[in-house]
């Protein structure tokens, strides 16, 4: 038996981009976490909230992107990954970037992963 935690569509806000357009304008980033765990939590059987790992504690350390300002989607996944793995080191860690920029005919926007799994 294995486990995941899924956390989908955090909202950060922040610069993101190459354009002046994109430089000078915040835009909402969405990013999805997926925690694998190398074994079962124990919160499974103990019902303990300290057998098991807050996703609002995962959630809270992505704040410190607010506001900041990134040129790529491949650096602010980059980021992400490194900020959640400092704090789940022994897990496996996939981040999904979400960026919708402003491009003609582009509908869903774009993705950027990194995957560790």
């Amino acid at each position: 038996m294995n486990s995941l935690l899924n956390i989908k569509d955090y909202k950060i806000t922040l610069y993101i981009g190459v354009s002046t357009d994109e430089q000078n304008n915040m835009q909402d980033i969405y990013i999805d976490i997926e925690v694998k765990f190398k074994s079962l939590p124990d919160a499974i059987a103990t019902d303990n909230v300290k057998d098991s790992e807050c996703y609002a504690v995962i959630c809270d350390r992505l704040k410190c992107l607010n506001g900041k300002k990134i040129k790529t989607i491949e650096f602010l996944a980059n980021q992400s990954f490194l900020i959640i793995k400092k704090y789940l080191a022994s897990h496996y860690i996939n981040i999904h970037i979400k960026k919708r920029p402003v491009i003609d005919g582009l509908q869903g926007g774009v993705i950027f992963s990194i995957k560790e799994y």
